[in-house]
């Protein structure tokens, strides 16, 4: 009986992306090893090598592809590493998709071959202090420069513009006095390692009535 409805009901397998320390797919994975997130890791993307996200995944046993960042090479060279990231992530069948620290924009062709949502966290209320540009220490610099007495993470589905995707959950804090950027991103990103698991998990609960949003995101 419990097989027949794993059968029906097959866990949700998910790619992650991660250009840096990786605690942000740590916390999605930690809540899966709780039972809090029903879903599996089919492998990592990293745009970097010797990041601290591949040690969390090799970790667990999770494959892990580098691929280079994009720089300044040319439009062919550019095209090239976008169909390589599109095979690769297409070969591993995934249902959906989570970024985590990924520093780079995610060609149109990823989000034709991931069935399900691709997920994002941002560590501002979007849609103030988003786009291009912003992102990392960066944010944080920025929210204590406008004077905002408060800030927070912002979890949404990504699209081909940045940060612009269909907002589903966000969490706030007030700014304390004589807070500095690194203070500010340290409480922000206790904020974001509670709610991005959180996110997904009702996201995924709710796919049924919410395809439409995520087709129209793509």
């Amino acid at each position: 009986m419990g097989e027949e409805a794993q059968a029906k009901n097959p866990i949700p397998r998910f790619v992650a992306f991660a250009s840096g320390s990786g605690s942000n797919f740590e916390s999605i994975l930690k809540a899966i090893e709780r039972g809090d997130l029903q879903a599996t890791c089919v492998g990592l993307i990293a745009s970097r090598p010797q990041i601290g996200a591949i040690d969390k995944a090799l970790d667990r046993d999770i494959p892990v592809h580098v691929l280079p960042q994009k720089g300044s090479e040319s439009t062919n060279m550019s095209s090239s590493l976008d169909k390589e990231l599109t095979n690769v992530v297409e070969s591993m069948r995934p249902d959906f998709g989570v970024l985590a620290g990924y520093q780079q924009k995610l060609p149109s062709s990823i989000l034709d071959v991931i069935s399900g949502p691709v997920f994002n966290i941002h560590p501002s209320l979007l849609p103030k202090f988003g786009g291009k540009g912003f992102y990392g220490i960066r944010v944080h610099e920025a929210v204590l420069e406008a004077g905002e007495t408060e800030s927070g993470c912002t979890v949404h589905l990504v699209t081909d513009h940045y940060d612009e995707g269909p907002i589903l959950a966000q969490a706030r804090l007030s700014i304390p006095a004589n807070c500095t950027p690194k203070d500010l991103a340290a409480a922000v990103l206790r904020l974001e390692h509670t709610l991005y698991p959180i996110t997904i998990q009702t996201t995924l609960e709710d796919y049924g009535t919410l395809q439409s949003t995520f087709a129209t995101a793509h």
